[in-house]
């Protein structure tokens, strides 16, 4: 396949493209428009860097600012990555402000507290192993 940018209208079964337009096509194709006057050939672009992944530990949106502007699916999998309840605190708070749905959306709410008592759950669970083992030691209460 081929990248060029055509000069001129081009209309077919398969493909149209205006002038200034760059499309793919296979290198048969790119020649003969060439060759006719109608495109002119475009190096390839440079391969894009991969996006930087978000930091570990840490929510893809750190304010929660932007979970406004995520679909109910996508603020779904963003809640799923807060790792503190002061991280679920930013996104409830963000969503709350929501100014396409006032007060929040429902399913939004729901994941969000859904997901303060995983951390809330976690977080026990440890406290509770922690005293277990102290008190195995004979340094419990």
């Amino acid at each position: 396949m081929q990248r060029v940018k055509m000069l001129t209208i081009l209309c077919g079964p398969d493909l149209t493209a205006g002038p200034g337009q760059v499309v793919e096509v296979t290198e048969a194709r790119a020649a003969a428009l060439v060759d006719g006057g109608f495109a002119e050939l475009v190096e390839p672009a440079p391969a894009a860097a991969p996006p930087a992944a978000p930091p570990v530990g840490k929510p893809a949106v750190a304010t929660g600012a932007a979970i406004v502007d995520l679909n109910a699916r996508e603020a779904a999998a963003l809640v799923g990555e807060a790792q503190t309840v002061e991280d679920v605190d930013a996104l409830l708070a963000a969503e709350e402000a929501n100014p396409k749905h006032k007060g929040g959306r429902v399913s939004v709410l729901r994941a969000l507290e859904a997901r303060r008592e995983d951390i809330a759950g976690v977080d026990a669970d440890a406290a509770a192993e922690a005293d277990g083992e102290a008190d195995e030691e004979g340094l419990g209460g």
